[in-house]
């Protein structure tokens, strides 16, 4: 009988050795967690003198040659892109006049509602609103939600409106601090749907001076159809950035903030799906350095001795 049980607790000890390495092995295997990294095709302009090329249109000039825009060529590339940094980059989170990560809608010049024709949410402008409005409106957003009066209907605006927010300032929403890295190639895309206004998604890049957060970096993607039959349907827009100030390397633009900007002709526009994503390898974009000499096999011959 001691001969039995002493088997058999052999025979368990081995199923439980044999058990964790079964699990051990198991964990090895487990696939390493995603990163968020992924590949994308994006238009390209590239210059056809020093071969340096920028996403979206062509810039006035070439940062590299200083060639004008008419050398540069219309392409496409894959590009390698990081994580999502973008907060609520589909605007699906937040409350009724808060999408997460961004200021508060005042339910006048802006708002935000379910995205017409589709699933998910969206950000709607009006910029054919008088600015007096506008900023009564303001003062009211500063009260408590729960003692907030709700936005009266906009008056009807006459003329040639150049006095309305369309000719002004803008129709404005500002998202939270977003972290980036100083001096690196970001991907920009906003999708946008707009029945007249021109908008634009401006990059306001912050770095740290006597202790604050100072505006000292500004570019922004232009999302308007080149096409009137375009109008009243969404259409993706893109560009790219780099956070840095040319004349001041020593400023480390460690944050940035997305301003939207609906303006002139007075209406309405849709925004929809802002992303920001870090470009991956953005040193290819340096066109011109030469990869060193490859090593022939076998080494150097040795030098002769001089008499």
């Amino acid at each position: 009988m001691k001969t039995r049980s002493a088997i058999i607790v052999c025979v368990g000890l081995v199923s439980m050795l044999l058990i964790l390495t079964i699990s051990a092995a198991q964990e090895k295997e487990k696939p390493a967690p995603k990163t968020g990294a992924t590949t994308c095709k994006v238009p390209v302009a590239v210059c056809t003198k020093c071969g340096h090329w920028e996403v979206g249109n062509a810039p006035l000039k070439c940062p590299k040659c200083k060639a004008t825009r008419d050398n540069f060529k219309d392409e496409e590339k894959v590009i390698a892109v990081g994580p999502e940094l973008a907060p609520n980059c589909g605007f699906e989170k937040g409350a009724r006049s808060a999408p997460e990560g961004w200021d508060e809608v005042d339910g006048l010049s802006s708002y935000y509602i379910k995205r017409p024709g589709a699933k998910g949410r969206c950000l709607k402008f009006d910029s054919d609103v008088y600015p007096a409005d506008v900023d009564a409106r303001a003062e009211q957003m500063k009260l408590p939600a729960d003692k907030r009066p709700k936005a009266k209907p906009k008056k009807p605006t006459s003329g040639k409106k150049y006095d309305t927010i369309a000719g002004t300032r803008g129709a404005l929403l500002w998202s939270d601090y977003i972290e980036v890295e100083p001096g690196v190639n970001y991907l920009l895309r906003a999708e946008v749907n707009t029945y007249a206004p021109e908008v634009k998604v401006f990059i306001k890049g912050y770095a740290l001076k006597d202790g604050e957060r100072r505006i000292g970096y500004k570019k922004y993607l232009v999302c308007l159809p080149e096409d009137k039959n375009e109008l009243g349907s969404w259409k993706l827009y893109i560009c790219d950035f780099t956070p840095e100030n040319p004349l001041n390397k020593r400023l480390k633009f460690k944050w940035v903030k997305v301003m939207i900007m609906v303006f002139w002709p007075p209406g309405e526009a849709y925004v929809d799906n802002i992303s920001i994503r870090k470009i991956i390898g953005a040193a290819e974009k340096e066109e011109g350095k030469k990869s060193p000499p490859e090593k022939k096999e076998g080494g150097e011959k040795p030098k002769r001795k001089e008499k």
